[in-house]
């Protein structure tokens, strides 16, 4: 790997570090507790609900991204990412050049963690804020998060 570009997610141990010292963190991370909870009851409780209203995202995406975890089996691997994962053993350090892309309005993410990513960086390291971007980054601003990843990308050596 030549390069990493992160969206909206700090480096997993600069999150794991917010979530289990940061109020706001552990506030904005309460979803999760349902998100955990055994399956199906989640799944059948988000799929019930119909398409979500996603702060940013333009409805037709959001009734997109239903109709695609709506099939068999979809949305239980999205879950399980969130049963599976216990925010423990992300101690490795990024070692190629980084960019972080994050946000100022993300209700997801704590500013503790964003500013803490970059101790998890040992290679070259940036970090873009966007200023009144929420946390679905790639629909909210698809124009500037391009431009952000393929000018990383072409700042990397071959």
């Amino acid at each position: 790997m030549r390069s990493l570009t992160a969206v909206s997610v700090p480096h997993l141990g600069a999150f794991a570090e917010a979530l289990r010292t940061d109020p706001v963190q552990q506030e904005a991370s309460t979803y999760m507790d349902v998100f955990r909870q055994p399956a199906p009851g989640p799944e059948n409780m988000m799929l019930a609900s119909g398409p979500p209203k996603l702060p940013g995202v333009d409805p037709a995406k959001c009734a997109e991204y239903f109709r695609r975890l709506s099939r068999p089996g979809a949305l239980t691997g999205v879950l399980n990412w969130y049963r599976a994962n216990d925010f423990e053993g992300y101690e490795q350090r990024v070692a190629v050049p980084t960019l972080f892309i994050a946000s100022t309005k993300d209700p997801m993410v704590a500013p503790s963690g964003v500013r803490a990513t970059k101790n998890w960086v040992t290679g070259p390291y940036r970090l873009e804020n966007l200023d009144g971007i929420g946390h679905f980054i790639p629909e909210e601003a698809p124009d500037l998060t391009s431009k952000l990843l393929l000018g990383h990308l072409a700042s990397v050596p071959s």
